[in-house]
């Protein structure tokens, strides 16, 4: 339980730090609760993705079944629906305050170079997975593998929208550079650096999937139990 505080606090801090650079596109205080109901979104997503492949390789279908992914799937669509308002909120109050700046970084969100991905993240990672989410069969296992898996997907290119599109609005005009400069793209080595922490997680997960034990050894103490006690009772 005490992994709850813990995020609490360290997304909330790291929503101020983005908050206090009054920066276009960070100067909001809704960024704590914005950032806290993101975080929320992609750990649940990365969670239901994480628990189909173990269910699968590990032959747990018995002791992980339906009823804890459609469990999972309800709050995964509430995570969403409470992410999505926050969306919404951190671009309606710009739109109310109607500065210059302010409306020409939502343009290059709405509009411009980064709508694609803006539409993206928010279309296929909190509308899409809400809508199919309803549903009871939307909550099956392998559909909740897939909007986990996109969820998660959404989550890291949401990063890139917030961070991104804010640093190409400098406090002063960018004069005399080449036109390169005004735009960002990673490099080879962003690339490999992210691959390198996205492996070395699932080498992580891996490790502690493959010597710890994913499913309590007191349960399964009991269950064998239960079939030893079941055997002795029919001979």
């Amino acid at each position: 339980m005490l992994i709850l505080p813990v995020g609490l606090i360290l997304q909330t801090i790291d929503a101020w730090l983005f908050s206090t650079t009054y920066r276009i596109g960070w100067d909001s205080t809704n960024f704590a609760p914005y950032f806290i109901s993101g975080a929320f979104v992609a750990g649940t997503g990365a969670l239901v993705t994480v628990i189909y492949v173990v269910r699968r390789v590990k032959k747990l279908e018995n002791y992980i079944t339906d009823f804890h992914f459609d469990k999972l799937g309800k709050l995964l669509s509430l995570a969403c629906i409470i992410y999505l308002y926050f969306n919404i909120n951190e671009y309606l109050i710009p739109f109310f305050t109607a500065k210059q700046a302010e409306m020409t970084h939502l343009d290059s969100l709405l509009f411009g170079h980064y709508a694609p991905l803006f539409w993206f993240v928010t279309i296929g990672g909190l509308i899409v997975p809400i809508i199919v989410l309803f549903f009871k069969k939307g909550r099956k296992p392998a559909s909740m593998f897939a909007i986990g898996l996109i969820v998660v997907i959404a989550s890291w290119w949401k990063r890139y929208v917030i961070v991104t599109p804010t640093l190409l609005h400098p406090f002063l005009p960018i004069q005399g550079v080449p036109e390169a400069w005004r735009h960002y793209f990673p490099s080879l080595h962003e690339w490999l650096i992210t691959a390198a922490t996205l492996a070395m997680c699932l080498l992580i997960i891996t490790i502690l999937v493959r010597y710890l034990p994913v499913i309590p050894i007191q349960r399964t103490a009991d269950e064998q139990e239960q079939l030893k006690t079941g055997k002795n009772l029919e001979s």
